[in-house]
């Protein structure tokens, strides 16, 4: 399933501070203790899958440290990168809810750190908590949401307007590097950035050459600097 490295950690569910910020943040010490005690964790290097199309969820993914893509392919071999996901999250949410195969693949963007919580413990714990299955379900048709707007905002704009709307995204997901001014705190290749704009990749490295000429963004290979945001703000809004 995972092209992994075991790691030990001394904090798990329990103690682990970034449970505030996650679905995890209003269960009780008790709780976190059942999805604590087969918690496994992992340590994957970048470009390797996380988990692929197919296979059975084993648990709940959460990334502990780094970033992941999730993608489709079609039968062609083209990627689609429909998701992009920072620490704290969880991957492969929607399958193992609905206890289907996973239906993407998700990638490490860099070294991650992942907790697999068993399922059966993560499953006990939602069976007996009324709040917590009300929170999962708002948050399944949350993110059914945001990937209908998505959707919507992929078709309907030009390439310029969706490249600017991914690079915006990317900063809202994972913000900038500290001490370095308008650095997206996320590297990725022309072909990711393709991948996510739903784009040929020579549309995307003209496209974004072309923002680099008027001075909106500043490239170094896998790095995204943004100069004059009210710029790239204002080509997002652009229509077809």
């Amino acid at each position: 399933m995972i092209s992994k490295n075991c790691i030990s950690e001394k904090d798990g569910c329990v103690n682990c501070l970034k449970k505030r910020f996650s679905l995890l943040n209003k269960l009780s010490e008790a709780e976190l203790q059942i999805l604590n005690s087969n918690r496994k964790s992992y340590n994957i290097k970048r470009g390797k899958s996380i988990y692929n199309i197919g296979e059975k969820p084993k648990g709940l993914i959460c990334l502990s440290q780094g970033q992941a893509k999730i993608s489709v392919g079609d039968e062609f071999g083209n990627l689609q990168i429909v998701s992009l996901k920072k620490k704290v999250d969880f991957l492969g949410f929607h399958e193992l809810m609905s206890k289907s195969n996973y239906s993407t693949t998700a990638t490490a963007i860099n070294d991650v750190d992942i907790c697999i919580i068993d399922k059966k413990d993560f499953f006990s714990v939602v069976t007996h908590n009324n709040d917590f299955s009300m929170k999962i379900i708002k948050q399944l048709a949350k993110d059914l949401q945001n990937t209908e707007k998505r959707t919507i905002k992929l078709t309907q704009k030009h390439m310029r307007s969706r490249l600017a709307e991914t690079i915006l995204e990317l900063v809202e997901i994972y913000g900038f590097v500290k001490n370095e001014k308008g650095l997206i705190n996320v590297e990725l290749k022309r072909k990711e950035f393709a991948n996510i704009s739903n784009m040929t990749t020579a549309n995307a490295i003209r496209t974004m050459s072309a923002f680099v000429k008027e001075g909106i963004i500043k490239t170094e290979r896998r790095k995204v600097w943004i100069l004059d945001s009210i710029g790239l703000k204002k080509i997002q809004e652009e229509k077809n």
